[in-house]
Formats: structure tokens, sequence, C-alpha cells
């Protein structure tokens, strides 16, 4: 295994140990209702967001609020082969209440294809909150 493989599988390892159990639920709440509480909330009209899996920062409280709240919401959605941009291109796609989710080739649960894409230019917009999961970061 080489040495950023074997950083990556520590990482996660890590990850998923800060995440699991009661502490690792009560850090997952709390990193979500600070940006809840936060003027870049407060100030988006649109929220690009992902689902979380395998230990990453949950996701839930902040999906439920964008709808709650009437703000629109994308998940993303991996490219499958044949399609332009295949392999990894990723678009953010609208995520109504009701959206049925399906599972990606990762098993990651996505809109539909055929659900309208946030554009480059509102992805770029001031009033769009992007939420990405990180691994690590320096």
């Amino acid at each position: 295994m080489n040495t950023k493989s074997a950083l990556r599988t520590e990482l996660r390892t890590r990850r998923l140990a800060l995440a699991s159990g009661p502490e690792g639920e009560l850090r997952s709440r709390l990193m979500q209702e600070r940006l809840l509480a936060s003027p870049l909330w407060r100030d988006c009209r649109r929220v690009a967001a992902y689902m979380a899996v395998k230990g990453e920062a949950g996701t839930s409280l902040l999906l439920d609020e964008a709808r709650r709240t009437g703000r629109a919401l994308f998940l993303p959605r991996c490219r499958r082969q044949g399609e332009e941009g295949w392999p990894g291109g990723m678009d953010f796609l609208l995520c109504e209440a009701g959206t049925p989710l399906m599972p990606s080739r990762f098993g990651i649960p996505e809109p539909p294809p055929d659900a309208p894409a946030l554009s480059p230019a509102e992805l770029a917009a001031p009033d769009t909150l992007l939420i990405v999961p990180a691994l690590a970061f320096d």
C-alpha cells in the first residue's frame, strides 16, 4: 500500500472512531447547530450538501432545516458511465421533499438524474452554501 493510501485508511479509521457512539452523535449535532446559527446559514437561499456516510459529519439536521425553511436543497449525483464528464463528474441536483433518492454505485443516496441541476453560476453565488465532507486538510 502506498503512503497516500495508508494515510487515507488511517484517517478514515480515526474519523469513524470520532463519529461513533453517543459522543460522535453529539459532535455531529453540535457542528450542525453551529452552522444553523451562523450568518452563512442565515444568508443562504440554496444549500448544496451531501448525504453523510461512513463516519462523515452528519447532515440530517441541515437537510431538514433547509426544507423546513424553504431553501432550495441540492444533493450530489455522480455521473454514470457514458455520461459526459464520466468518470469523476458530479452534479448537484434539486432534492425537494418527497424526492425518491436512489443509491449510487457507491451506495450513497442520490436524486434522480432528471432533477434540475444547480448551475455553475448558482453554485458560485454568495447566497449558495456549499457543504462538503473532508477527510483531512492542512
